[in-house]
């Protein structure tokens, strides 16, 4: 497991988003996910009892080597919460200064959202470990991240998410790719 930087733990490759309509659904797919040994799962606050499944799964022996995060963190309230549960990442769709602050002062990474070049580089210059590069369904896929990473040569740390096609075209600049996909 290579990390994305010293802070996040997070693997290279790929984090499955769990996104489920209720609390039974998705702790078997959390712990189906951890079963089949995927690095890294990242549980969205949409989630009812979302921090419960943290607490669960993070203080768990059967957690042993996927890393569990929280994504879809609004608030420093639920950010507090989620690090308290265990959370080993916080991912926001935004790069919130208050959720990135609340995050670094409890010692748990903070991954921004953000979509356009300018927000990327405002989030990566705000403090964010890494940077979630979202929708990028929306507006291309990963021919744009190809293209925004070779413009911000300096944000080397980011994840695409919102649909992507997990693959890496030839139009991304050598050593550019993304450090992992948000895939659900």
């Amino acid at each position: 497991m290579t990390p994305v930087n010293d802070r996040l733990p997070v693997p290279a490759g790929v984090i499955a988003v769990v996104r489920a309509p209720t609390f039974a659904e998705a702790r078997a797919i959390v712990r189906g996910l951890i079963l089949a040994a995927v690095p890294a799962v990242e549980l969205t606050m949409t989630v009812p009892g979302a921090v419960r499944i943290i607490a669960e799964f993070a203080a768990s022996a059967l957690s042993g080597g996927t890393v569990l995060g929280a994504g879809t963190v609004l608030d420093p309230e639920a950010c507090s919460a989620c690090a308290a549960a265990g959370a080993a990442f916080i991912v926001s769709p935004v790069t919130d200064p208050a959720v990135l602050a609340r995050a670094h002062d409890r010692g748990v990474p903070y991954v921004g959202g953000a979509l356009t070049p300018t927000e990327v580089l405002a989030s990566m210059r705000a403090g964010s470990d890494a940077v979630k590069l979202f929708p990028v369904g929306s507006v291309g896929g990963a021919g744009t991240c190809g293209r925004c990473a070779s413009r911000c040569p300096g944000c080397g740390r980011w994840c695409p998410a919102g649909s992507p096609r997990p693959r890496c075209p030839a139009t991304w600049p050598p050593g550019r790719t993304p450090s992992a996909w948000a895939a659900r």
